[in-house]
């Protein structure tokens, strides 16, 4: 056990002392004496990132829009709807939103794909160059799972 902690001591003060020979990209140590006496220059470096996240914190703060409509409106199903947008084919009543809400924009899904088979190629099966056989194995037997994958999947899409 006491080998073991001088052995740790002794790695401690090699990394100590190796940040003050190694070099950062620039060529300057990564530490130097001058940076424990010298406190204005830390100081400055403090008083620059302050600067800077306070000028970021106030531009992500002024892109923000002031005070968005929202759009409320019930469809034919009764589900109700919420939109920056009004509805094209419904007049949707007009609805302010209370200063405690939180408005997250919404993300744009991904285009579903179609379960008809066409005479096109799959895109998404790779393929790799002749004399790889176990790779080109594995990867037929990947295609075969994700084509059994999405047989389940569009005949449980046909029993629902």
């Amino acid at each position: 056990m006491k080998f073991f902690l001088y052995l740790l001591m002794g790695v401690l003060a090699l990394s100590l002392v190796g940040l003050f020979v190694l070099k950062k990209p620039n060529g300057e140590p990564w530490i130097s004496v001058s940076d424990f006496t010298n406190t204005s220059k830390l100081t400055n470096q403090i008083d620059a990132i302050k600067t800077q996240a306070v000028s970021k914190a106030q531009s992500l703060l002024q892109s923000e829009p002031s005070n968005p409509t929202i759009y409320k409106w019930q469809d034919d199903k009764g589900v109700w709807h919420y939109s920056d947008k009004k509805a094209e084919n419904n007049t949707s009543a007009e609805w302010d939103v209370p200063e405690n809400m939180t408005v997250i924009p919404a993300i744009k899904p991904l285009p579903k794909k179609s379960n008809s088979k066409s005479d096109e190629p799959d895109k998404t099966k790779r393929t790799l160059p002749q004399g790889s056989n176990k790779i080109s194995t594995l990867i037929n037997d990947a295609n075969n799972v994700q084509a059994i994958m999405d047989n389940r999947t569009k005949k449980i899409d046909e029993q629902l």
